[in-house]
C-alpha cells in the first residue's frame, strides 16, 4: 500500500451484486457500498448525479449440480454438500462517460459442509470482502479519479515495541 491514501472526488457508485432482485440483493449491495464508504478513498459517494463513477458487478459461477442441494433441502440442509464456485468482481471507472480503468478479480470458493451452518452465508460475504478489498488498493495505487488530498498511511497506528 503507498505510503499516502488519495481520496477522490466525489463518485457515482453503482453496485450490481448478480442476485438479480433477489431477497439477498440488499444486504450485499449495502455492505459492498459501507466497505467503499469506510475506506476513506472518496469525499463523498451517492447513487447518481457526479462525473465520476464506479460500477461493480458481482458474478458467481457453480461448478457443481443443484442436485445435492435438493436432497440436503429435504434433510433440512443437515446433509453436507460440497460448494465450488467461482466469484468474480468486475469493476469500471468511469470519468464523464468514458472509462478511464477496469477491474478484473475472481476467487474460487470450494468447502463442504452442511448449509445450516452458514445460513448467514458467511463465507461467500467474505470472499466478497476480499475481493473489494483488492479493487480498493489498485485504486489507492493507480488512481482513476480526480484527488482531493492525500491523506498519510497509517498515521492513527501505534507500534508496539
Amino acid at each position: 500500500m503507498p505510503s499516502s491514501t488519495p481520496v477522490f472526488e466525489p463518485v457515482s457508485v453503482f453496485i450490481d451484486d448478480g442476485t438479480q432482485g433477489s431477497g439477498n440483493a440488499y444486504p450485499y449491495d449495502h455492505e459492498m457500498f459501507n466497505d467503499l464508504k469506510a475506506s476513506g478513498l472518496f469525499s463523498a459517494m451517492a447513487g447518481l448525479g457526479t462525473d465520476n463513477q464506479l460500477i461493480i458487478k458481482l458474478q458467481d459461477e457453480n461448478h457443481h449440480s443443484t442436485f445435492p442441494a435438493l436432497i440436503s433441502s429435504a434433510t433440512l440442509f443437515i446433509l453436507p454438500i460440497k460448494t465450488d464456485k467461482d466469484i468474480t468482481l468486475l469493476a469500471q471507472a468511469r470519468r464523464n462517460g468514458a472509462t478511464v480503468a477496469v477491474y478484473h478479480y475472481t476467487m474460487n470458493l470450494n468447502s463442504f459442509g452442511p448449509p445450516i451452518l452458514d445460513l448467514s452465508l458467511k463465507s461467500y460475504r467474505r470472499a466478497i470482502a476480499i475481493l473489494l478489498s483488492h479493487l480498493k488498493a489498485d485504486l489507492a495505487r493507480q488512481p482513476p479519479f480526480p484527488v482531493l488530498r492525500s491523506v498519510d498511511c497509517c498515521q492513527d497506528e501505534q507500534v508496539e515495541i
